[in-house]
């Protein structure tokens, strides 16, 4: 149950850009969250980090589901823009800056 309250302390919500560690990996990485199930103990997450570094041209829009079992530490990141991902067309960013929270 530490997990889901950690989530619910942090402020974690949809179209946030936050840094998470899990417990397979010592490096945080940057993700845009999908959506927040705490009735189910996970978080949707798009990696942002991939796509900075190798852009999706083939239409392909990888989301995946994080249990909250796996996520060892997670904090907002307040210096990314999601404008700085606006040219590569993918449909979860675009929602996130054009509907807001």
């Amino acid at each position: 149950m530490k997990y889901k309250k950690s989530i619910i302390s942090s402020g974690i919500s949809k179209n946030d850009i936050i840094n998470l560690k899990t417990s397979l990996s010592e490096e945080y990485c940057k993700y845009l969250v999908i959506k927040v199930d705490l009735d189910k103990k996970y978080l949707d997450l798009l990696p942002m980090d991939k796509m900075s570094e190798e852009p999706a041209s083939n239409g392909i829009v990888p989301v995946m589901s994080m249990p909250f079992s796996l996520i060892s530490k997670i904090k907002k990141d307040k210096d990314t823009s999601l404008f700085f991902f606006l040219n590569q067309e993918n449909p979860h960013i675009l929602n996130a800056i054009f509907t807001g929270k």
